[in-house]
């Protein structure tokens, strides 16, 4: 799993997967916990989005400020991007 920065408060982190080839998690920062498979990133933040070849997926929002909702409307937006990159759509 690669941990990338993705925008100013937004994190990515990505993972290969087995049904949809990879999946990239956007979140504002990530914990690093050591797993079975190597490090694990775990979102910690107000919000987690993830996006695949397949679908773009909120996991958890709680946004109390104007700033976790603009991040949170950014992180739905650099996912759907990723969504369609993943598919091989311009």
């Amino acid at each position: 799993m690669k941990q990338l920065e993705a925008g100013a408060r937004i994190r990515r982190s990505e993972r290969p997967t087995i049904m949809d080839g990879k999946v990239v998690t956007f979140a504002r920062d990530f914990s690093v916990e050591k797993g079975v498979f190597g490090d694990f990133y775990r979102p910690i933040g107000p919000f987690e989005v993830s996006a695949s070849r397949n679908a773009v997926m909120t996991h958890r929002a709680d946004c109390r400020t104007d700033e976790d909702m603009e991040d949170l409307a950014e992180a739905l937006r650099l996912a759907t991007v990723e969504m369609s990159r993943l598919k091989g759509v311009s």
